[in-house]
């Protein structure tokens, strides 16, 4: 499995969206004892969103500094206590 034999600590996330294959991830985490940090919700609200930066939807739709800060904070929370 991914660290495996090596003195790493993983941190798994959600995606920024969610994804039906975050049900494997929180499978996976479990199963290995790793944390979990959820991120489904961000992708919800346009807050945390880049819109209006982009002329491109889908770029506008990728987080914002507002969700990656948001994103950032979450998976520091979990690393603090590894």
């Amino acid at each position: 499995f991914l660290g495996a034999g090596k003195d790493t600590k993983l941190v798994i996330t959600t995606g920024f969206w969610k994804h039906p294959g975050d049900a494997f991830l929180r499978e996976y985490a479990a199963e290995k004892g790793m944390p979990l940090v959820e991120l489904g919700d961000l992708g919800e609200d346009e807050r945390f969103m880049a819109i209006g930066l982009f002329e491109h939807s889908g770029v506008a739709h990728h987080p914002g500094d507002l969700g990656m800060k948001e994103i950032a904070e979450r998976i520091y929370f979990a690393m603090q206590n590894l």
